[in-house]
């Protein structure tokens, strides 16, 4: 039994090392994902994204290091966390809808499953275990020295994934977007004037909804800066969609590689393109967040249209 505790304690508390070392300092991408969960709207925040990874992290090295009430207190946390990623995976899987877990930042890309489900349930599993049983005298010895290669293993693969990142990015006159007809405009064309280009995809209602401010913001730009649309996918992908007529034949096509570079993983969303960012300043999503980006470099939004008004 004293085995099986220090097992269960590990997986469950090393689990969420790695997943925090992952993604702290990451909250785009985590809000990325909670979009793609479908988790509560009041919960897709920044300040929300940017405290998981540090909730995470606190729980699992305190359940792994403390002792006394603080251990109990840390493990039942970890025990809590594990269980709402239950409920958030299998409500994905329910309904089966599309999404990408990021569990572990850059090292889980892959979409959601029903292996994703009982991998999340396994781990929930196994902090009840580590709670019931819990760990004491010499064992905590040994979970404390294991915690530490863990802790060791999480800091090793953050960076690996950070150098990675570093060394595969792409520079600007790699990148084409394409028009239509397969003319291609690379991404050093739109540094001057300013761009900023903004991201839709054919099945994203929030995208759909966020047309008629689109054709509304181009008459308030400032001189100097350009706005130009990005379709995420085919046109025909597009033109099956009534919102997006007016656009299907001006706009420029992406197959996921630009958006990827300029950081813009989710839609709708944008990315300001310049001589001084060729690859953007950092993407941006939904409506509010693109209008105060355009604020931003001297657009006057003062007046919104209202959805479906010219």
């Amino acid at each position: 039994m004293r085995v099986i505790a220090v097992l269960a304690t590990l997986v469950s508390a090393g689990a969420l090392v790695v997943s925090g070392a992952m993604k702290l300092g990451r909250s785009r991408p985590v809000r990325q994902a909670m979009r793609e969960l479908d988790v509560p709207l009041t919960l897709q925040r920044s300040s929300v994204a940017a405290c998981v990874p540090v909730v995470e992290l606190v729980a699992a090295v305190g359940a792994l290091t403390l002792d006394g009430a603080y251990r109990t207190a840390c493990a039942v946390a970890v025990l809590a966390l594990h269980l709402v990623f239950v409920v958030v995976v299998w409500r994905v899987v329910r309904a089966e809808r599309p999404a990408d877990c990021h569990c572990f930042g850059t090292l889980s890309r892959n979409p959601v499953s029903r292996r994703t489900l009982l991998r999340n349930v396994g781990f929930a599993a196994a902090a009840l275990v580590g709670l019931a049983l819990g760990v004491a005298g010499d064992d905590r010895s040994v979970v404390r020295a294991l915690a530490a290669a863990v802790v060791v293993a999480a800091v090793t693969m953050r960076g690996w994934s950070e150098l990675r990142t570093w060394r595969s990015r792409p520079r600007p006159e790699q990148l084409f977007l394409q028009d239509p007809h397969g003319a291609r405009l690379s991404l050093v064309d739109l540094q001057q004037p300013a761009t900023v280009l903004v991201f839709f995809s054919a099945g994203c209602r929030t995208c759909h909804d966020l047309v008629p401010y689109f054709r509304w913001w181009p008459t308030r730009l400032p001189d100097g800066l350009d706005l130009q649309p990005v379709l995420r996918g085919t046109p025909e992908e597009f033109a099956q969609h009534a919102v997006f007529a007016e656009l299907v034949e001006h706009a420029w096509y992406d197959d996921g590689d630009v958006a990827a570079a300029v950081g813009v993983p989710a839609s709708p969303g944008a990315a300001y393109i310049s001589t001084r960012h060729p690859l953007g300043d950092g993407g941006v999503f939904g409506r509010h967040a693109i209008e105060d980006l355009l604020r931003r470099h001297g657009a006057d939004l003062t007046a919104a249209p209202l959805p479906g008004s010219d």
